[in-house]
């Protein structure tokens, strides 16, 4: 177990906000529980919520499974966390080499039995450090909080990131939400509320945000068509995203291959790894363009910590997602460096896109209607540049950090206060 700080740069102080919480009010601090750090969109979303959040009123101390990306993010923001490597991202988390079905449930059974003995650990965290709320940051970690939250009479918030369907798992969650120790949820969208029909009034959505300042379009330089040597002529498509299967990749290399056909002056740049400790699928996907017919029109970039510069240089951002996506960041960040998104109409999805206004909606799995709205936004740099103004718009009103922050900690103190 580690605890670190780190230093404050001038960005975090500058646009850190001020949110008061009365006259009086003591400072609390809220344990952030968190499996992924940093890779997919619950760790990145924690880090704005962190780098927001007023330290006057709230003593953040963010306890995760290893350092990942969000190790460095935290100590530029000086937030303390502690490494617990009992602690996993997923319960089917791979511990072996080998892929076959012993090695698949010997890891969920170890990683079970680590999640037993950390939640006996996270007991004495909390009694020890004085905990006065437990914040659960995406779903693996929610049981362990709540339990830890029962044994400590010490309240319990989830942050809902992920969407259930009808299967145990969502059963299940309905259930435990139920319990008194949990006092709120924080959804994400409106398709996640509806994963808790028995708490509902526990439920408030505040969808995800981006640092309106970091991604300002008229200050972020991108690099995608210099470092490919793109002409000004070509249309930039891309995805930003793990590289997972459910995220829609082959969908999206199927209706390439019929806008290639159709068109040469356009270019599709995947921005992205596969998760670790997971089947790598972007060497499957590289192999498949290089054995297909793509023309050298398809990139991989590989994982990059800053999706910045390569979010500003696409012209239309896909999220061609096959199963409901919760509340995708790569949406969000599009639409706040004014870059118009073609999604599938499934999850959250249709809540961030408004269809002709910022993006344009699609059927999940539709390969050919994927491929004519990939065509009718290429052949269109109108409505490109109409979505994309709107896109901007869009993040501004509904998506800024700060003010996520201001309502999350809202949430948070009110839940003490009850």
């Amino acid at each position: 177990m580690t605890e670190r700080f780190g230093g404050m740069g001038d960005e975090a102080v500058v646009s850190s906000p001020v949110l008061y919480a009365g006259k009086g009010a003591g400072k609390i601090k809220v344990l952030f529980l968190t499996g992924c750090t940093g890779r997919g969109g619950a760790g990145n979303s924690l880090f704005y919520l962190l780098k927001h959040l007023d330290p006057a009123v709230l003593e953040p101390l963010v306890v995760m499974p290893n350092e990942g990306v969000l190790k460095s993010r935290l100590e530029e923001i000086r937030v303390p966390y502690r490494i617990e490597s009992r602690l996993k991202e997923r319960l089917a988390e791979m511990r072996f080499r080998g892929r076959n079905r012993i090695c698949t449930m010997a890891s969920v059974v170890l990683n079970a039995v680590d999640s037993m003995r950390f939640t006996f650990d996270l007991v004495r965290m909390v009694a020890r450090e004085n905990v006065g709320l437990i914040y659960c940051n995406q779903m693996m970690v929610k049981l362990m909080g709540t339990v830890a939250g029962m044994v400590c009479g010490t309240p319990v918030i989830w942050h809902c990131r992920t969407l259930y369907g009808k299967t145990f798992r969502g059963w299940f969650f309905n259930r435990l939400a139920q319990s008194s120790s949990v006092v709120r949820i924080v959804a994400v969208s409106e398709a996640c509320a509806g994963n808790f029909p028995s708490a509902k009034e526990k439920v408030q959505v505040v969808y995800n945000g981006a640092d309106l300042i970091s991604f300002n379009p008229e200050v972020v330089q991108g690099c995608v068509r210099r470092m490919y040597r793109i002409g000004p002529d070509v249309v930039v498509l891309g995805f930003v995203g793990r590289i997972v299967e459910w995220k829609g990749i082959d969908i999206l290399l199927s209706a390439m291959k019929r806008v290639l056909a159709r068109r040469k002056d356009v270019v599709l740049v995947v921005v992205g790894g596969s998760p670790k400790r997971s089947l790598n699928l972007l060497d499957h996907y590289r192999r498949k363009v290089a054995n297909g017919r793509y023309s050298g029109r398809v990139l991989f970039t590989g994982f990059r910590t800053d999706v910045r510069p390569y979010l500003k240089d696409m012209d239309v951002t896909l999220v061609p997602s096959v199963a409901p996506d919760p509340c995708p960041r790569s949406v969000i960040e599009s639409l706040a460096l004014g870059t118009p998104v073609v999604g599938s109409a499934t999850g959250g999805v249709p809540e961030l896109i408004r269809d002709g206004y910022n993006g344009l909606l699609v059927k999940p799995n539709d390969v050919a209607g994927l491929a004519e709205t990939i065509l009718r936004v290429i052949e269109n740099s109108e409505l490109r540049r109409r979505m994309g103004s709107a896109a901007r718009v869009s993040a501004v009103q509904r998506h800024d950090a700060v003010e996520v922050a201001r309502r999350v900690q809202a949430v948070i103190l009110e839940a003490l206060r009850s």
